[in-house]
């Protein structure tokens, strides 16, 4: 489901900015940077938006946890996303 509805990127708050700028309200790089940006809080956030740049699921890295159980957080994050489910993954 994640390979079909979503995508997995990386971008720097720096370039929030200049792609809200640089695109319409009407256009998808535009609608989707400004909901990144609206929610950004930390160095590493990780976000999942529906296709409509709707925020499913919100959660900054550092709030994972400590220990080696973060990769399991991390999935079942994702697994959750892809339900359209917000999971709980801090302690």
């Amino acid at each position: 489901m994640l390979n079909e509805n979503f995508v997995n990127t990386c971008i720097l708050f720096r370039d929030l900015s200049e792609l809200i700028d640089n695109y319409s309200d009407e256009e998808w790089v535009g609608i989707f940077a400004r909901t990144i940006k609206e929610n950004y809080v930390g160095a590493v956030d990780i976000q999942v938006l529906s296709p409509e740049a709707e925020m499913i699921v919100h959660q900054p890295e550092n709030k994972l946890g400590p220990g080696r159980d973060r990769r399991e957080k991390y999935l079942t994050l994702l697994a959750g996303a892809a339900k359209g489910e917000v999971a709980k993954t801090s302690d």
